[in-house]
């Protein structure tokens, strides 16, 4: 049983590394847009994704840093 009911509401995942939270939150009933900077992460998380297909459409990944200032991240 979940405490907050996620039923039809947005969640922001900053730092998605291989898609399982997100995967988590799209099972609880939310639409998840996540972020990952890490190029080999991202394509892992769409991948995970990917094997779920009456999931996918719930999530939108995004290969891109979250922060407050400009800066050049490592992937």
């Amino acid at each position: 049983m979940n405490i907050i009911d996620y039923q039809d509401r947005y969640v922001i995942d900053i730092g998605g590394n291989i898609g399982d939270t997100a995967l988590y939150f799209v099972k609880s009933g939310a639409n998840v847009i996540s972020f990952e900077p890490g190029k080999h992460l991202y394509e892992l998380a769409v991948e995970n994704v990917n094997l779920n297909p009456t999931l996918k459409d719930k999530i939108t990944f995004v290969n891109k840093t979250i922060g407050g200032k400009k800066r050049k991240t490592s992937s």
